[in-house]
């Protein structure tokens, strides 16, 4: 009995290793979708029968553009051809990044609404901060590509030197970290403040401030 080569081993493993990840794609686009299903007539009565803002704008961008980028993610399982395999490659790149800038945007909202002393410069150091992955990511364009497999339909290729891969992911974690940390500084110490005062009985209209620190309740 002859042993399959090292190559025919790896390449099973690869394929293995690709069929559970498309299949874990799967089951989290189900359970997104439920999700989304399960709160779609609250979020009609909330936001889609109400005046256009811009919280609505930051909400419903925040929560759309995770839904169509795990869309257009399962379209790449159904047999195509490698023209459209490359089109839908950018697409699904172009969706991943642009996630990042509802994202940065409520962290500096949150920031400018908590903080007290140099609100606007700490608000837009967090927003910078949180930008960084969006230019990162889109310098890996250079190297991006796809390849069509019979089986496996059409999956991305970026053949971006190793090196320079970790640099590209060295500087979106910190950056991401930092803005977290910011944010979080900032809320801590809000929260603090805040429960001081109410404990002496300061009463007021409830900010947006208040808001934010009671996690969204009135």
């Amino acid at each position: 009995m002859v042993s399959p080569s090292p190559s025919i081993v790896e390449l099973a493993s690869v394929f293995e290793n690709l069929v559970t990840n498309n299949r874990c794609e799967f089951a989290a686009f189900a359970l997104l979708l439920a999700e989304y299903v399960a709160y779609f007539t609250q979020e009609v009565d909330l936001f889609w029968g109400s005046k256009v803002t811009g919280a609505s704008i930051l909400f419903l961008s925040n929560r759309y553009m995770s839904l169509l980028s795990m869309i257009i993610q399962t379209v790449t399982s159904i047999p195509m051809s490698p023209q459209s395999c490359a089109t839908l490659t950018n697409v699904i790149a172009a969706f991943s990044v642009l996630q990042y800038i509802p994202w940065a945007a409520f962290s500096c909202l949150r920031t400018y609404a908590l903080c007290e002393h140099h609100r606007l410069t700490v608000a837009t150091v967090v927003f910078l901060l949180s930008l960084v992955p969006i230019g990162t990511n889109f310098s890996r364009y250079r190297w991006l590509g796809s390849t069509t497999i019979t089986v496996l339909s059409c999956l991305p290729e970026a053949a971006i030197p190793e090196e320079l891969g970790k640099q590209f992911t060295i500087a979106t974690r910190v950056s991401l970290i930092a803005a977290d940390l910011i944010v979080l500084v900032v809320t801590w110490r809000a929260t603090y403040y805040g429960s001081k005062a109410q404990a002496s009985g300061i009463t007021r209209r409830p900010s947006f401030s208040y808001v934010l620190r009671q996690d969204g309740k009135p």
